[in-house]
């Protein structure tokens, strides 16, 4: 579990409303799964193509993970109740890392309520890390780590939207 690091707040209120904004004038594409065999379809945009994303956050990232990384992949999930995603790997090199951010904004006084946790299993026991969707929360932790993204409550009206990051260490 030394391998997986939360990081609370992790953007101003600025940067994480302008990363809300650029998602809600953006479309979403429908039937992204993260495992072929298993998975439910859900929402997923591409954003390798947008600086926000692949240049400034990017270099956020590697500021406050104390980390040097090579960007593969940055996109969005976009998961409405009944779209949890299946365990899977994003990559099986272990010098590889994925960085997921919260931007939703669950309207629930209580988080336990809303569900949508990132699964991880952790490697040589028999246990799953459960990390709460906190808005404006980033998790790193090596992509080679099984793990799946869990959509809101349905009694949760928001989508559950998360940014991925696919790096490779430099």
């Amino acid at each position: 579990m030394d391998h997986i690091h939360i990081y609370d707040d992790f953007l101003s209120s600025d940067d994480l409303k302008k990363a809300r904004d650029i998602i809600e004038s953006k479309y979403w594409q429908y039937g992204h799964v993260s495992n072929k065999k298993t998975a439910h379809p859900f929402f997923w945009m591409d954003l390798i193509d947008d600086p926000f994303f692949a240049k400034y956050l990017l270099e956020k990232i590697k500021q406050v993970t104390c980390g040097n990384y090579i960007i593969n992949r940055v996109y969005a999930n976009g998961q409405n109740a009944g779209m949890n995603g299946s365990y899977h790997k994003d990559d099986e090199d272990p010098n590889t890392r994925t960085f997921c951010l919260y931007i939703t904004h669950p309207t629930y006084e209580y988080m336990d309520e809303v569900d949508g946790h990132l699964m991880i299993r952790i490697p040589g026991r028999q246990s799953v890390m459960a990390i709460e969707p906190l808005p404006n929360r980033g998790v790193v932790f090596p992509s080679n780590m099984l793990h799946k993204g869990n959509a809101f409550h349905p009694m949760v009206k928001e989508m559950r939207v998360c940014v991925a990051w696919k790096l490779c260490v430099a």
